[in-house]
């Protein structure tokens, strides 16, 4: 598509996504530049996959597996921003406990570090981060270990990704559409296009933004070329061919750091799969959010999405 040491997170969600194959090992020393997993608790495993890029040849994420495994399990992996790690993030928007409710594999992995000491993925153009570090790849052998070793369901892959984290999650949408079910991203969209993203299949796509965001503004930022949230999602919306009519929602709550019904959904009409923008009116890049709300607000979304599935499958038949 267009597009530190050992107390380091648990790289359950990102790293899972990211690293698979024949070649996993539990509990691998990194090497340089490679996170660890971090602190991984009681139920989960740090999981090392074996890397081919020339730079590292371990690449790690925590996995957290449900109580009660069912025949195909949901996936939901998580991406840290900038010069975060899984484990804190995790711990943050309380998603394990997330992952625990809801029967889903939880995949946390973590990024490479670059030299100045800033973990990050290589969301962009394959410059911003380490240009030969292929996070495309990453994510896609982690998905395909849980879905090989794990009894994970390749039809429900889902994605949280927070800033530098959501600008991966976005390009991994574009460019392994495959792979993934539907992205929800909070302050972090797309750089270029999407002209050269792969439109093999549909993905769903959730932004969710704060207007007192002053590090990826919701309106964008040319100097850092971040576009603004409207346009992004936009674009999703012309590659998942939605009418040009919106829906609104709201207002609700969803934050703790702003008083009152604070955020509002745009959604998309007659879209293949659903192409959605939450504005929340102040707060800022890392909203502070009723965490109870939010994991609510995931599923919801994640149920629009396979029941617009259901429809869109029946559309196909009925041809």
């Amino acid at each position: 598509m267009p597009f530190l040491n050992q107390s380091h997170f648990v790289c359950l969600l990102i790293s899972c996504l990211l690293g698979c194959g024949s070649g996993s090992t539990e509990s691998e020393e990194p090497e340089s530049n490679a996170l660890p997993c971090g602190t991984v608790k009681q139920g989960e495993q740090c999981i090392a996959l074996t890397m081919a890029d020339g730079f590292t040849s371990k690449r790690h994420f925590i996995l957290t597996l449900p109580n009660a495994e069912t025949e195909l399990i949901p996936v939901f992996i998580m991406l840290h921003g900038s010069g975060g790690r899984a484990d804190p993030v995790a711990d943050r928007f309380n998603f394990r406990q997330f992952v625990e409710a809801n029967n889903y594999i939880g995949l946390f992995p973590n990024a490479i570090v670059r030299d100045d000491g800033v973990s990050t993925w290589n969301a962009h153009d394959n410059t911003y981060a380490i240009p030969h570090i292929d996070d495309v790849q990453f994510l896609n052998k982690a998905i395909e270990y849980v879905i090989n070793e794990r009894n994970a369901d390749p039809q429900k892959i889902y994605i949280f990704g927070w800033s530098n984290g959501g600008f991966m999650a976005n390009r991994f949408a574009c460019e392994s559409p495959q792979s993934v079910s539907a992205v929800f991203s909070l302050a972090g969209n797309i750089r270029g296009d999407l002209a050269h993203c792969d439109d093999s299949k549909f993905v769903a796509i959730h932004h969710i933004h704060a207007t007192g965001d002053n590090v990826v503004p919701i309106a964008g930022d040319d100097q850092k070329g971040y576009m603004p949230a409207q346009r992004a999602i936009e674009m999703w919306s012309l590659v998942n061919q939605c009418d040009t009519i919106t829906s609104s929602f709201g207002p609700f709550d969803l934050t703790n750091d702003e008083m009152g019904e604070e955020s509002n959904r745009i959604a998309y009409d007659l879209c293949r799969l659903p192409v959605e923008l939450t504005i929340i009116d102040g707060s800022d890049h890392g909203p502070e959010f009723d965490n109870a709300k939010l994991h609510q607000y995931l599923n919801d979304y994640f149920v629009r999405v396979e029941n617009q599935k259901i429809l869109m499958n029946k559309s196909k038949l009925m041809r």
